[in-house]
């Protein structure tokens, strides 16, 4: 894992088809932003209301189901840009650069806490 990445997963059981289940963790999902979950159980989340002058994000995840358990996993990552890392290797000279890294890792942050909300949302639900 990067200093900016991390991951979320749940496991769940239901006795609803997969289409229903996909439908319903969709709904879900478009709280953190507009998504989409192919056939296969990919999971594509729009991340850029997330992004600032200092990073740029990404959501993506799977959906597994295996004799009526289902598993979310969510992976998320906050990239910093390149003049963040311009104004982080110049503001090394007068080490003030580290204040840059506060930016990437408070966008990471929100999207774990609004990622980990929504899981565990899920998770509710289908007990």
């Amino acid at each position: 894992m990067g200093l900016f990445k991390d991951s979320s997963t749940i496991s769940f059981k239901s006795d609803k088809n997969i289409s229903e289940i996909k439908e319903q963790i969709q709904d879900y999902l478009e709280n953190i932003g507009m998504t989409e979950i192919s056939d296969n159980g990919k999971i594509e989340i729009d991340s850029k209301k997330y992004n600032n002058f200092s990073c740029t994000s990404s959501i993506e995840g799977v959906l597994k189901e295996k004799n009526g358990k289902f598993f979310i996993e969510l992976n998320y990552e906050a990239r910093m840009t390149t003049i963040a890392w311009v104004l982080f290797i110049i503001g090394l000279f007068w080490l003030v650069g580290l204040i840059i890294l506060i930016f990437p890792a408070m966008c990471k942050n929100e999207i774990k806490r609004k990622i980990d909300k929504n899981l565990d949302d899920i998770r509710f639900d289908f007990k």
